[in-house]
């Protein structure tokens, strides 16, 4: 029972820990719901080891009908037009506090201004710590080769003479083994033989 209350309480403060620097900390409370559902996703049944305790009460959580996000997370919620004046700004900050599990797709997001609970399906999310990817350009040269040897395998023309099938083949190889020796290191390396 100890362990339990331990692991609970570890998991709240490692969520308060990554809110927002303007979360207002007494509404902490409003952060319990998602963090009792993804520590219950986290830990195994008592009952059913195998399975989440989340899943054993309540079935397989639906990521795409209720998506989930860091909470305390600062966020632009969208002010949907006939909700909003005709010169008004278009979204609103605020800070997300939970999926909605009412709604399809829907957040759940205390306003800024006012303090008041709102649910939206548009918000967006303005996270310190979460970034969006890029790819490099050795990323970009990996692909292009792999769209090449789908495109050599899967298109070769009729009638190639022997030596031509082959050499086809051997540039597919080719890059097949450049692709995965990039996969594997992380650098491009010369394929020469």
């Amino acid at each position: 029972m100890e362990r339990s209350i331990q692991t609970g309480k570890n998991h709240f403060k490692s969520i308060l820990a990554g809110v927002d620097d303007s979360f207002p900390l007494n509404e902490w409370d409003t952060l319990l719901p998602q963090a009792e559902m993804t520590l219950n996703i986290l830990r195994s049944a008592n009952a059913s080891p195998n399975v989440s305790a989340y899943m054993y009460a309540y079935g397989t959580h639906d990521y795409n009908a209720h998506p989930l996000a860091p909470l305390g997370c600062a966020v632009q919620l969208f002010q949907r037009p006939e909700n909003r004046g005709t010169w008004s700004v278009n979204s609103i900050d605020g800070w997300y506090i939970g999926t909605s599990r009412e709604h399809y797709r829907n957040y759940s997001v205390i306003r800024k201004s006012t303090r008041a609970m709102r649910k939206s399906d548009t918000v967006w999310f303005k996270h310190k710590y979460l970034t969006n990817p890029s790819l490099t350009a050795a990323d970009h040269i990996v692909n292009a080769a792999k769209n090449l040897t789908d495109a050599i395998k899967s298109n070769k023309p009729q009638g190639l003479s022997n030596s031509s099938n082959a050499a086809l083949t051997k540039l597919a190889d080719i890059f097949t083994k450049a692709a995965i020796a990039y996969t594997a290191t992380g650098k491009l390396t010369k394929m020469l033989k």
